[in-house]
């Protein structure tokens, strides 16, 4: 997905209302929390789930220039702009049994 330049650290969690969620470290530092649901579901779902979040790193730049008195709106927006996008781009990712983790 062309993240190279972002620092990207996986924590464990246990979350309410979501399989995973992503947050903002730094300028190009994020970390992306699995909850229990993350786990559980089918591969190709974690794989959707797992792009979801990773497009919140393209998003955040845009979402920032919405004001603070419309975050509710925003967020509303940027989610489904995120769910419509990762439905298109996760199926063309690799799955993590098929991912290779070592360069040659």
């Amino acid at each position: 997905m062309d993240l190279g330049h972002w620092d990207l650290k996986i924590a464990l969690g246990k979350l309410v209302d979501s399989d995973a969620e992503v947050s903002k470290v730094g300028a190009h530092s994020a970390e992306i929390t699995l909850g229990d649901g993350w786990w559980q579901a089918e591969e190709d779902r974690r794989r959707n789930i797992t792009c979801h979040e990773l497009i919140h790193l393209y998003t955040w730049p845009l979402a920032e220039l919405v004001p603070d008195s419309h975050s509710q709106a925003r967020e509303d927006v940027e989610e489904r702009l995120v769910d419509d996008i990762a439905a298109i781009v996760a199926p063309r990712l690799p799955l993590w049994s098929e991912r290779k983790w070592r360069r040659k």
